[in-house]
């Protein structure tokens, strides 16, 4: 059970309202579509690779 320390919780100072901003999408690289393409032979060579 959590015990009371004495910590005073720090008040949020903003509310936020509405829809988030969402960043990114668009079209998929060209590299993401040859991978999606081939996932067979795109998962054995990422199998495959050597951790650094």
């Amino acid at each position: 059970m959590a015990e009371n320390n004495g910590f005073t919780h720090l008040p949020f100072p903003l509310l936020f309202q509405g829809k988030p901003k969402l960043h990114g999408g668009g079209t998929e690289s060209d590299q993401t579509k040859r991978n999606s393409a081939n996932r067979i032979d795109h998962a054995d060579r990422a199998k495959s690779r050597k951790v650094r």
